[in-house]
């Protein structure tokens, strides 16, 4: 493992876990990391920010629930990403209501303040469990939702299930 002609596999990540005190979240993260760059070659992806998809990511033109990002961090500081619906108020102005978690296969457009979409896309979770918008670089879309950048949500199937089940309670 140390001279790199060995992965470290989850088993060996829990046992080195317990004998350094160091999670095996990160273990195994520096793993994948470590593979990603051999595989890529050494080149750093980090650097090249927002990627272009092939083609546009299709958004349905109705049924999506309008609002705006929003971002919290717990006492660990551990930032939690949601969508905040928008309920449109009796005097036209909008307050928001209806906090949505974002679940893997949802779909965002995101809003620039200026009115520009600035991203359209289905939301992915990686095996660590967080949400990652594909094609856009990690250091640029956590701003969107700290700025509360204006966006819609169409929900998708996992997500549309967590409403069937909170039905059945």
């Amino acid at each position: 493992m140390l001279a790199g002609r060995e992965s470290i596999d989850v088993d060996t990540a829990i046992r080195l876990s317990r004998a350094f005190q160091i999670s095996a979240d990160a273990i195994m993260r520096m793993q994948m990391r470590a593979d990603f760059a051999v595989a890529r070659g050494g080149t750093d992806y980090d650097r090249i920010g927002v990627l272009k998809p092939s083609a546009a990511p299709e958004f349905p033109e109705s049924g999506s629930l309008h609002g705006r990002l929003g971002l919290s961090v717990d006492t660990a500081g551990e930032p939690s990403y949601f969508f905040q619906e928008a309920v449109t108020g009796g005097r036209g102005s909008d307050d928001y209501a209806g906090l949505h978690a974002l679940f893997r296969g949802d779909r965002l457009r995101i809003h620039h303040p200026n009115g520009m979409i600035v991203w359209t896309g289905t939301l992915l979770h990686g095996l660590d469990g967080k949400l990652h918008l594909p094609y856009v670089a990690a250091q640029e879309w956590p701003k969107w939702f700290d700025d509360r950048y204006a966006a819609e949500l169409a929900i998708g199937d996992e997500h549309a299930a967590f409403f069937v089940r909170m039905g059945d309670r």
